[in-house]
């Protein structure tokens, strides 16, 4: 369920360490140019949409990917170790049970 608790995470005392608090907040705070978009900051940008250059690469590289499953077929990939050992280990249960 989503609700908004972080906010009462955010602003109690209890969390923070007093020190150091304001100095981080008046680090941070200007991080957001407006403060009103959430999605563009100083250092970064958060855009929803993608430019021309970064939107014809991903056709790109989606049309090579298509290619390759085509050329190569589908591709598993291999199992962890711990799978593999929990496998044989319910495997060997069975056999007991």
């Amino acid at each position: 369920m989503a609700s908004k608790d972080y906010l009462k995470f955010y602003g109690d005392e209890k969390y923070w360490n007093q020190e150091l608090k304001e100095d981080f907040l008046s680090q941070t705070r200007s991080l957001w140019l407006g403060n009103a978009d959430k999605y563009g900051g100083r250092i970064f940008n958060l855009s929803h949409r993608a430019n021309e250059q970064v939107t014809l690469s991903c056709l790109k590289v989606d049309a090579e990917l298509q290619a390759a499953i085509k050329k190569h077929g589908e591709v598993e990939p291999p199992k962890s170790y711990e799978d593999q050992f929990y496998e044989r280990v319910n495997e060997n249960k069975k056999k007991f049970a």
